[in-house]
């Protein structure tokens, strides 16, 4: 079996004025320390022309809704293959809010910890896992 393996990593895009989740409240970045890191690992398994991404995002957390993002804009615009996205957040104390869907489900509530929901961030973070991939 031939594996074939590649690695690439870019800034997460974050705005000076942004907000910190994984304080209680969130509070606003008075500056960055040292930059934020989305790094992929790149595996393809040339036997069953299978890739397989590990992306490791220096984030608090993620949820699905990032992950389907990234899926589908992997299969609609880049890749005709099959592959496997899995995305992990390395950060345990802080970093940039508004990843986590925090009006639906068992996430309701989470705001005040995690930020609003962010979109725009989401997209963002989006095209520069891809572009890392």
């Amino acid at each position: 079996m031939s594996i074939k393996f590649g690695y690439a990593s870019d800034k997460i895009p974050i705005k000076k004025n942004s907000y910190l989740s994984g304080y209680y409240p969130i509070r606003k970045c008075k500056g960055i320390h040292d930059s934020l890191y989305v790094k992929s690992n790149t595996f393809y398994d040339e036997k069953n022309g299978t890739y397989y991404f590990f992306v490791a995002i220096d984030v608090i957390g993620i949820d699905g809704v990032l992950k389907k993002v990234v899926e589908d804009m992997l299969a609609n615009d880049v890749l005709d293959c099959s592959f496997n996205v899995f995305l992990s957040a390395t950060h345990t104390h802080s970093g940039p809010s508004g990843l986590i869907e925090t009006n639906k489900g068992f996430k309701t509530g989470l705001a005040e910890i995690f930020g609003e929901y962010d979109k725009e961030f989401n997209r963002l973070l989006s095209c520069t896992i891809v572009a890392t991939i």
